[in-house]
């Protein structure tokens, strides 16, 4: 991942911009959901929920996933509680780090406001997913 992508105090900490295609026809919305699976933390950590995206996009623009970027789509709570992107900052020397970005095709929007964190999120999604994709990027400072 550039490093712009990460955290302030080592870099801009601006959303990537994505694009995707392919979506089932029957898509109404999308959630994406950002987490860092090598943390040294009990679960993955999550940077970034983006909820109900309308479904007739097929990206978002670099720097979206910032509060007040986008206004067509909702951003729920990740880790520590943040809302919107929150880029990678792992331990110095602790190695590379995955950045897992999965885009879930849902048949409905899933209704949740920015304080949905990830349970609320996957909870919601029960009988609406109709496909999923998966990029991961990698990051480590040294």
């Amino acid at each position: 991942m550039p490093a712009r992508c990460a955290a302030r105090g080592v870099g801009d900490n601006v959303s990537p911009a994505l694009r995707w295609s392919g979506a089932p026809v029957e898509t109404r919305a999308f959630a994406l959901i950002v987490e860092d699976p090598d943390a040294p933390t009990p679960r993955p950590i999550v940077h970034a929920l983006a909820l109900d995206i309308p479904g007739d996009r097929d990206g978002l623009a670099e720097g979206a996933l910032a509060p007040g970027a986008d206004p067509g789509f909702a951003l729920g709570r990740g880790a520590f509680s943040r809302v919107g992107w929150s880029g990678p900052r792992p331990i110095a020397g602790h190695g590379p780090h995955a950045y897992v970005f999965q885009l879930v095709a849902l048949a409905r929007p899933l209704g949740l406001g920015a304080n949905a964190d990830l349970a609320d999120a996957l909870a919601a999604m029960t009988g609406a997913a109709l496909a999923r994709g998966r990029l991961t990027g990698f990051y480590e400072r040294s």
